[in-house]
């Protein structure tokens, strides 16, 4: 029984990188949710590459500076990623085919939703238990996401980067307990 219930646990949610899984209850990005991930390429990067990986289709809606080769770098299969840079005022309809299709789909800034786009946009994903990544702000999302970066070793204008710490935090809908991940 055991053996059958992680199984079925690791089917709710999407992988995330290594170092990343603390920032979720469930370990990965919970299918059928919405996630508010803030500016970071590496970050909106960083959520996606496991997934990838494994062979999960995702898509990159309104983000045309998006980075390929960045991606690359961080584990992302570029194979399995869609891209709809610019959607204009379409991006409804664009999101919404794609969630029929991919599993994660990364929106960039749009308008706020009205209540009843957001409503038939949420009942889409747990339904078709794809997962949205927003990069603005947005009613309902899940969880919260931000990244601060931190460098050390330049002094006073000259030297060698030594070290770059990137701390993660998760945010949750309802404020607590606020998760978080440092990395180097």
């Amino acid at each position: 029984i055991h053996s059958m219930e992680v199984a079925t646990a690791d089917h709710r949610v999407f992988p995330v990188g290594s170092g990343l899984e603390g920032l979720f209850p469930e370990g990965g990005l919970q299918r059928g949710s919405i996630y508010q991930v803030d500016s970071s390429a590496s970050l909106l990067w960083s959520l996606i590459a496991e997934a990838s990986s494994r062979g999960t289709w995702c898509a990159l809606v309104g983000i045309p500076d998006a980075g390929l080769a960045a991606a690359t770098e961080l584990g992302v299969n570029v194979d399995r990623l869609v891209l709809v840079p610019y959607p204009d005022t379409q991006w409804l309809s664009v999101v919404g085919a794609l969630i029929d299709v991919v599993g994660i789909v990364a929106l960039g800034p749009v308008p706020a939703p009205s209540d009843r786009m957001l409503s038939t946009l949420s009942g889409r994903l747990r339904e078709r238990e794809s997962t949205l990544l927003v990069r603005h702000a947005w009613p309902r999302s899940e969880a919260s996401i931000t990244v601060r970066h931190a460098w050390h070793g330049v002094k006073e204008g000259g030297g060698l980067l030594h070290e770059h710490l990137v701390h993660i935090e998760a945010t949750p809908r309802h404020g607590r307990p606020v998760r978080s991940a440092d990395l180097m």
